[in-house]
């Protein structure tokens, strides 16, 4: 490989569509994020599942726990530094991470080289996601996330005026 490093941040801010079974409450839930060699959705359109975490990977991080039990919401972001190189791909994994270790929920897939262009015009973006537990991840779950870029912060300003008499 040629070429710097270049270091690639996702900050995960929500999940929608993300259900506990029996109502439970969701208080387990992580992003995996790797970098691996070729597309993780070749030859497994529709069926990907949780063997895939078993793949190798170049680089990994994770999100940490979600806070919220309603609407997951991650505050660490994933980082990771390498040198770009044809065909890698980032596949992240919603996942619960539970007492008997990570189970796979639901995943996407990015090229590297389009991660790497998100990060250039770092701007929160809602992503589909692909169940892999159908009975727990919404046909229309999305990831809410940004590529690089500072954390994004979303705040209301609101401004009282009193009238004088």
């Amino acid at each position: 490989p040629t070429g710097e490093p270049e270091e690639f941040v996702l900050h995960a801010l929500r999940a929608d569509g993300v259900v506990a079974p029996g109502g439970q409450v969701l208080t387990s839930l992580i992003i995996e994020v790797r970098v691996v060699r070729g597309d993780p959705r070749r030859g497994r359109e529709n069926s990907r599942d949780s063997e895939a975490l078993n793949e190798p990977y170049i680089e990994h991080d994770d999100t940490g726990a979600a806070t919220g039990a309603s609407d997951p919401c991650w505050e660490k972001p994933a980082k990771f530094t390498l040198v770009p190189e044809k065909g890698m791909y980032v596949h992240a994994f919603i996942c619960d991470s539970g007492m008997f270790g990570l189970t796979p929920l639901a995943d996407i897939v990015w090229s590297l080289q389009e991660a790497s262009a998100l990060q250039m015009k770092p701007s929160v973006k809602r992503f589909a996601i692909h169940a892999i537990d159908t009975e727990r991840i919404s046909s229309k779950a999305e990831l809410v996330a940004q590529w690089g870029g500072n954390v994004p912060r979303f705040a209301v300003e609101c401004y009282i005026f009193r009238g004088q008499k």
